[in-house]
C-alpha cells in the first residue's frame, strides 16, 4: 500500500517578505523560505506562518528531496 503525504512542502528561496507564501498558504502546504535579511525573514514568517531562514540559498542545509516544489522568482527592474 502506497504512502501518502498530508501535506507538501514548498521551498521559496529569496522568498523576500513572503508574499508568494502568503499567497500558497493552507492547510495542505508546509512552507520554508530562505531569506539575507533577518528583518524580512520574520515579516515573511509572519505573513506565511511558515518557516524562514536567514542567510544564503546555497548554504542552507535543507535536503532538496524533502520540497514538491522549489520555486524560483526574479524581479526584473524597469529603467
Amino acid at each position: 500500500m502506497a504512502q501518502h503525504k498530508h501535506s507538501k512542502a514548498l521551498l521559496d528561496p529569496a522568498c523576500s517578505s513572503g508574499a508568494f507564501l502568503e499567497h500558497m498558504r493552507s492547510e495542505a502546504w508546509k512552507l520554508y523560505g530562505i531569506e539575507m535579511s533577518c528583518e524580512v525573514a520574520r515579516t515573511a514568517e509572519t505573513r506565511s506562518c511558515g518557516q524562514v531562514l536567514v542567510g544564503a540559498a546555497l548554504e542552507a542545509s535543507f535536503q532538496l528531496e524533502s520540497f514538491e516544489i522549489i520555486t524560483c522568482f526574479e524581479e526584473l527592474a524597469r529603467a
